[in-house]
């Protein structure tokens, strides 16, 4: 079935390739990775290889619990503050 969407085994849920400099660290990654699971959601093993290809890629990857984690790294990323949109 995902090949008939296009779709590939394990490629994470948010994939944003729009580059970000993080002062904090002094890195800049080429973009952001993010898969969506529930509080006892695991990632599988093609999605954790998926991760792992994307971080050596310089991505930044992450698994987030909440939609508002999500929400709040991708506010941050695009320059936003998470606080001024209520998160």
């Amino acid at each position: 079935q995902n090949a008939r969407m296009g779709v590939k085994k394990g490629v994470p849920d948010v994939l944003f390739a729009q580059p970000y400099y993080d002062p904090t660290t002094n890195t800049t990654y080429s973009g952001i990775a993010i898969e969506l699971k529930t509080a006892t959601g695991r990632v599988r093993p093609e999605q954790d290889a998926w991760l792992k290809h994307l971080q050596r890629a310089g991505w930044f990857c992450a698994v987030c619990r909440e939609w508002t984690d999500a929400a709040r790294l991708l506010i941050k990323w695009v320059g936003g503050d998470p606080a001024q949109e209520g998160l």
